[in-house]
């Protein structure tokens, strides 16, 4: 936290701590969906255009990325539909940890999956059935302490045709320098490209 410390307030996506205020996992779905498309109507007020292509997540903000793409994989093939928000082609992970988690309560992922409302922290034991196939970059510090945590959601919940890694000499943090974010910078250029979005 000290390259952050002064840029609060800081938020949380899902629960971590036992203290924590339980949520029901539809009230936590619904929470979700509804901040993700505050913030899209926030981007078009400010005169941002054209689609959301793409996901960025750091921590628990990569973690609810890889959930996000996991639901639109599962509606497209257990529903043959469309998601009814945006159509994401690709994610970029920074520091995520394993498992998804559920979030939606009608789809057949709630066996394998744990729900929203549930602290997730412990070391998911694979392998998966829960795969992601929608294309991802992953961004690992070799010096964060759960790099072995991230890494499972590299190895263990994403194909391997589909996934990108990319690791940097660094923490639990963002990469800021140069080469490093350079390195990033790449990977999502080529993301890009391969999905389509050259904008």
């Amino acid at each position: 936290m000290s390259v952050y410390s002064q840029w609060g307030p800081f938020r949380r996506w899902l629960r971590w701590r036992p203290d924590h205020p339980e949520l029901r996992p539809e009230d936590a779905i619904k929470a979700i969906d509804e901040s993700l498309e505050q913030a899209k109507h926030q981007d078009d007020a400010k005169g941002a255009t054209g689609p959301w292509v793409g996901l960025l997540g750091f921590s628990q903000g990569a973690k609810m990325c890889a959930s996000l793409l996991y639901r639109q994989q599962v509606r497209q093939e257990q529903l043959g539909q469309r998601s009814g928000f945006s159509e994401y082609h690709f994610a970029i992970l920074i520091a995520g940890r394993a498992p998804f988690v559920c979030l939606d309560m009608h789809l057949d992922l709630q066996t394998s999956l744990p729900n929203v409302s549930q602290i997730t922290a412990a070391k998911y034991h694979g392998p998966s059935p829960d795969v992601l196939r929608i294309p991802t970059v992953h961004v690992h510090g070799i010096r964060d302490p759960d790099v072995t945590l991230h890494r499972q959601l590299f190895s263990d919940f994403s194909s391997p045709e589909s996934r990108r890694l990319v690791e940097w000499d660094g923490d639990h943090r963002v990469p800021l320098k140069y080469n490093d974010v350079s390195r990033v910078a790449h990977q999502i250029r080529e993301l890009a490209i391969q999905t389509g979005e050259r904008h």
